[in-house]
């Protein structure tokens, strides 16, 4: 009789433990997220929710061709126009380009065997952040015919703000026509010119 209260207690026991995990594992599985779901990989998620809904990776636009590099480049502010420095991967040539997508108003040069000896760039560099009042001047010039180009990027510690841009002078006239570029589109930097060899280099 003793036998089998026990292991009627024990049936009993076994039930109740069977009922608990039962619903522990019910309501997990109700808290999943109905607005996620599993893709081939189940290790990655797809997310169906509002919260993902409209947000894009943008890319910035430049005019490097296939086989080439940005080095420096932005766009025009208030403007579709931008304006891209490439290299060769190998930097065999380098390319100055301006312009839209639908119409590059000048490529320069034309000539890519010795494309370094047309440009020169030249740089100022003052240390010391606010406190010393610090600059960090990067131009890249050339001639083309009658005018005279400088693409800029200049920073002012005590103001905190960059300027890029491009200075266009008329060396007929003296005419200086600022293009002024947005500083939030800016890709890479000038800096890797002071360490290319076949660019002349000069600190101002």
């Amino acid at each position: 009789m003793k036998v089998i209260k026990k292991l009627a207690r024990l049936i009993v026991l076994l039930l109740l433990m069977c009922l608990f995990f039962t619903g522990c594992k019910d309501k997990k599985e109700s808290e999943i997220p109905t607005d996620f779901k599993h893709t081939k990989n189940t290790e990655e998620f797809e997310s169906n929710s509002t919260i993902a809904e409209g947000k894009e990776l943008i890319k910035q636009e430049d005019f490097s061709a296939e086989g080439e590099k940005v080095l420096f480049g932005f766009q025009v502010a208030d403007s579709k126009k931008i304006m891209s420095i490439c290299t060769a991967e190998d930097e065999s040539y380098i390319v100055y380009r301006f312009g839209t997508r639908d119409n590059i108003e000048l490529e320069f040069p034309e000539d890519r065997e010795n494309s370094f000896s047309y440009f020169n760039y030249s740089y100022y560099l003052r240390g010391g952040g606010l406190e010393n009042a610090g600059l960090d001047f990067d131009h890249f010039n050339f001639s083309n015919g009658d005018y005279q180009y400088q693409v800029y990027s200049e920073y002012e510690a005590e103001t905190g703000i960059r300027a890029v841009g491009i200075r266009v002078t008329d060396e007929k006239t003296g005419k200086e026509t600022d293009i002024t570029g947005d500083s939030n589109s800016v890709i890479g930097s000038m800096i890797p010119f002071r360490e290319m060899e076949k660019i002349i280099v000069n600190f101002e």
